[in-house]
């Protein structure tokens, strides 16, 4: 009988984390404007007056799609961050990332993606946020590391 508690509370535990994590992807900003021609597919979004872009690309028609996501800056040198910022909204910001996925995977009829971490907090966060992506749109897993780099791939079952 211990044992089954055990395993009811652990359940109950993991159950509680994650709907604490859904509930902080289901928050999310307005997005701005959407760009988009058959190799790109590109959102704005403002948060805390610091801009953000989402943008997938593709060489071909039909073919994988790569995503990002960047904080952009007003250095001129470097106008594009796609380390961790710091700001301490990533979790508004990946909200409105996984908000603007829905409408990119939707409009696109359920595409190849890929991205990419390095930094041991993102690659924790997107193991969570594809977990989400996969089983929402019934999306098979595939996750590679290569030198210290992990490269997530969607692909529709």
């Amino acid at each position: 009988i211990n044992k089954k508690f055990m395993t009811q509370k652990n359940f109950l535990k993991n159950l509680n984390k994650t709907m604490k994590l859904q509930e902080l992807f289901d928050k999310s900003v307005e997005i701005k404007s959407i760009k988009k021609d058959k190799y790109m597919w590109v959102a704005d979004f403002i948060i805390n007056n610091k801009a953000y872009e989402f943008s997938a690309v593709n060489d071909e028609p039909n073919e994988e799609w790569g995503i990002e996501f960047y904080l952009e800056s007003d250095d001129e040198i470097k106008n594009i961050k796609n380390d961790i910022t710091g700001t301490g909204d990533e979790l508004l910001v990946f909200s409105t990332v996984l908000k603007i996925i829905d409408k990119f995977v939707k409009e696109k009829n359920y595409p190849n993606i890929s991205f990419s971490a390095e930094e041991p907090s993102r690659k924790r966060l997107y193991d969570r946020m594809v977990k989400t992506l996969s089983s929402k749109y019934g999306y098979k897993l595939d996750k590679t590391l290569n030198y210290g780099k992990k490269r997530y791939r969607l692909v529709p079952e």
